[in-house]
């Protein structure tokens, strides 16, 4: 089934505050395949007239803008009948009990609305078996629940990996680019998927463009690195060596019980962060098969880690200066 009408629902209701919804939203616009693409935001982002920059962009490209309170039962319905025949991309939260319930509540009212194919806020790590933490626990009772309702509404899972970004912009890595030092859970030698955000948006628009892609898990990867290989790159990109703390398996499940590490790590060390690139196996992924790359889509150069490394350390000489 070809499905042109496509919306995105945003995180916590707002569009306009997630990075990665954003830069879907922008490579759905850029694909000819989709006809309408819809932009769900809450009534308070859209203050006093005032739309944001993001919004008049979307507008400007042809986006048709649906405010909508989350709440109210009877907007929920309206916006999502919008949807008949088309697709839901959800970037609500999926990490408490409560979200679990809403996203739920939101799947079921798709369903009654006549939308056809549902997204869940999937893009990450694939779930492992048995769950790892109570995040991945949460995703699993989504995905079980998507599985329910297949018949009338499909679905699409999306697994990423971790975001290039990630390494710079956040903690939870063990990474320390001040202090030159790293932990690394089960040693940094498990593989890792990476994928940056606007790439991730570009997948998505071209796998949802693709019939294989009902009730399908798309695998999808820009660069495949260990931890330890991360670290090597910011030591050649900063010339310095980091002081590394290496810890085996069973010492990462310790520490993530003591909350010494976070659960980015913990799936790291549990090798679970790899997710590899459809259709192709593991082996034929850590390889790096000659004209290897991602089925869904092969019409841009993805970013790869070593890039954001040498931006990050490049921005980092500058202000030293």
């Amino acid at each position: 089934m070809s499905l042109t009408k496509v919306g995105v629902i945003g995180g916590r209701g707002n569009i306009c505050s997630g990075n990665l919804g954003r830069e879907i939203v922008r490579a759905l616009l850029d694909n000819k395949h989709f006809k309408e693409v819809y932009v769900f935001t809450r009534s308070d982002t859209v203050a006093k007239g005032q739309k944001s920059d993001l919004l008049k962009e979307f507008e400007s490209k042809g986006a048709k803008i649906h405010e909508i309170d989350y709440t109210d039962e009877k907007q929920l319905k309206e916006g999502f009948t919008l949807l008949n025949g088309g697709i839901i991309i959800s970037l609500a939260p999926s990490f408490a009990p409560a979200d679990i319930d809403t996203q739920k509540k939101h799947i079921d009212t798709a369903v009654q609305c006549g939308v056809k194919r549902w997204v869940p806020n999937e893009f990450g790590t694939a779930p492992a078996h048995p769950p790892i933490s109570a995040f991945q626990d949460a995703r699993i009772k989504i995905k079980d629940h998507l599985e329910t309702v297949k018949d009338v509404m499909s679905h699409t899972f999306f697994f990423v990996g971790y975001f290039n970004e990630f390494i710079t912009q956040r903690s939870g890595f063990g990474f320390s680019l001040e202090d030159k030092t790293a932990d690394l859970e089960a040693g940094g030698e498990q593989y890792v998927s990476w994928t940056t955000r606007p790439d991730i948006g570009r997948f998505v628009a071209s796998a949802l463009s693709h019939p294989k892609s009902e009730n399908a898990e798309v695998r999808v990867c820009g660069d495949v690195k260990r931890m330890i290989d991360v670290v090597h790159l910011f030591e050649r990109e900063l010339g310095t060596t980091f002081t590394l703390h290496k810890y085996s398996v069973e010492e990462s499940r310790q520490r993530y019980k003591e909350k010494k590490c976070s659960v980015f790590a913990l799936t790291c060390a549990e090798d679970k962060a790899y997710v590899g690139r459809s259709p192709f196996s593991r082996e034929e992924d850590l390889k790096k098969v000659s004209g290897l790359d991602n089925e869904w889509c092969q019409d841009f150069a993805q970013r790869t880690i070593e890039d954001n490394v040498k931006e990050k350390a490049e921005e980092m000489k500058k202000a030293s200066l």
